[in-house]
């Protein structure tokens, strides 16, 4: 989103309350949002990239090569280097389980009444040799995450240049350049989104109207509930009450790691696996003392 008059932007990092902010900003008035895709048939992966989660390193590309009325009116450089910015940011342990349940959702844009459409984005993005050397991404999530970190890790996937991975994209690529130096100005977090937004707006320029609420629509509870503060997680109930395993941890660690050192966000303390059988011991421990209390909280009931 661009606020030529303010020389404002906002860089929308996949599921991190985007679209919210998004329509918070539209209602201050004069802000542009850049929208849609690039060109959807070429042959070209790249060209099909999904603009409206375009990063400060890519705002030139995607100006120069999709010359519509919007990017016309953009000065690039004058974004890049002189607005002020922002972006919202998440946990990189809750943000992987809603990118997934968004990567994979079976609606299309939200919209009903669709019947064929789907899974994932590959309707959208039809990914096939020799365009992608890729396998096809399994359907469930630990298993994606270990599709995902071994073609990362391979170079037959690439953040720069697979579309259908976008709402995987380590949010530091929004928020910094590629040497690490930060690219936008201020930086909100998910998980304090309204306090912060309330500092951020006003040093923007921006009023402070009806602020987003957290989007529900495609996410379940796990994906969107209070595990993670702002920069800790708690591990037992990552572990025992989500999707993630000691194995899923793991790669988060090791697919965020810029992440996590960047944006303030702390991992798990210790190795994933001990800290599950820690959790899965406390567990025990607490369902056999409940046991053990319940007859005689059942006895002095009765007396």
């Amino acid at each position: 989103v661009v606020c030529r008059e303010r020389e404002v932007a906002f860089y929308h990092v996949p599921k991190c309350a985007g679209l919210s902010i998004t329509d918070a900003l539209l209602a201050t008035g004069g802000c542009v949002r850049l929208w849609y895709m690039l060109s959807m048939s070429s042959q070209i992966v790249r060209d099909r990239m999904d603009r409206c989660h375009t990063t400060p390193s890519e705002v030139e590309r995607f100006a120069t090569r999709d010359r519509d009325a919007d990017f016309r009116a953009i000065d690039v450089e004058g974004v890049q280097r002189r607005y002020r910015s922002f972006s919202s940011v998440r946990h990189p342990y809750t943000r992987v389980l809603a990118s997934f349940d968004q990567r994979t959702t079976t609606e299309l844009l939200g919209k009903p009444g669709v019947e064929d459409q789907l899974p994932g984005y590959d309707r959208f993005w039809p990914c096939e040799p020799p365009a992608c050397r890729h396998a096809p991404h399994p359907t469930t999530f630990g298993a994606y995450l270990e599709w995902l970190d071994a073609n990362l890790a391979n170079g037959t996937l690439a953040w720069w240049h697979d579309p259908t991975i976008t709402h995987f994209r380590p949010a530091t690529m929004f928020t910094h350049w590629p040497d690490g130096s930060r690219a936008v100005t201020h930086v909100a977090k998910f998980e304090r989104l309204e306090e912060d937004l309330r500092r951020i707006f006003p040093r923007l320029g921006l009023e402070v109207g009806v602020l987003p609420r957290e989007n529900v629509k495609s996410s379940p509870r796990e994906s969107r509930g209070r595990l993670c503060g702002p920069k800790h997680c708690d591990p037992c109930a990552l572990l025992t009450q989500t999707r993630h395993t000691a194995a899923t941890i793991r790669i988060v660690n090791r697919v965020y790691k810029r992440d996590f050192e960047l944006l303030g966000y702390a991992m798990l303390d210790g190795e994933p696996q001990e800290v599950l059988s820690h959790c899965l011991r406390r567990g025990l421990n607490h369902s056999l003392s409940q046991a053990v209390l319940a007859p005689h909280e059942d006895t002095a009931s009765a007396a």
